[in-house]
């Protein structure tokens, strides 16, 4: 990792970007780490303490981060298409414009996690706790959110054509009129006098 933290200060200038691809590092502990604009693509982080780590702009495709622990840990810009992130602890975790196409997140814990103007398109949603998360202007173009927890979301300028919300909890959401005529009839019959619409 020295040699990737010199590469970092110099720009580039002298050291080495780490290249981590298909990596076994599920007994390393990675808490507080600077691993910006790393190839982590197909690494397996089962399991591991991320927390606080630097992931800005890492290749992390179809990497696992199954049942891992990633609070407060800095994904913005990163590539996380495909990625494994079932169970995983992302709480406060900064996913600001990550690329999260395809990814598993189911039963993932996202609360007030900031989701804004990322690309989470055809991702796995199910059960994952979303409270209180900025999805702002993010991508849930079919995404599956079935059973999921987005209560105080903030659904403003999100796209959701063809987004699954059965059985879905979206009390005291923040959401734009256009998006409200999206949601399934049931979804309003229980929730939208909770809305904060903007």
């Amino acid at each position: 990792m020295t040699e990737h933290q010199l590469w970092l200060e110099s720009g580039g200038k002298v050291g080495r970007k780490a290249n981590l691809h298909e990596a076994d590092l599920r007994l390393f502990s990675l808490r507080g780490i600077d691993l910006a604009e790393a190839n982590l693509a197909e690494a397996d982080l089962q399991a591991v303490n991320t927390e606080w780590t630097n992931f800005q702009k890492t290749n992390m495709l179809k990497i696992n981060l199954q049942d891992a622990y990633l609070v407060k840990a800095n994904f913005q810009g990163a590539n996380l298409q495909k990625a494994k992130l079932q169970k995983s602890n992302l709480r406060e975790a900064n996913l600001q414009g990550a690329n999260l196409k395809g990814a598993n997140l189911q039963r993932a814990n996202l609360m007030k996690a900031n989701l804004q103007g990322g690309n989470i398109e055809a991702a796995n949603l199910q059960k994952a706790d979303l409270y209180g998360a900025n999805l702002q202007k993010a991508n849930l173009i079919e995404c599956d959110l079935r059973g999921a927890n987005l209560g105080g979301a903030n659904l403003d300028g999100t796209k959701l054509e063809n987004t699954k919300f059965e059985e879905a909890i979206l009390r005291n959401v923040i959401i734009d009129k256009n998006n409200v005529s999206k949601l399934p009839i049931k979804i309003l019959e229980k929730y939208e006098s909770t809305f904060l619409i903007v």
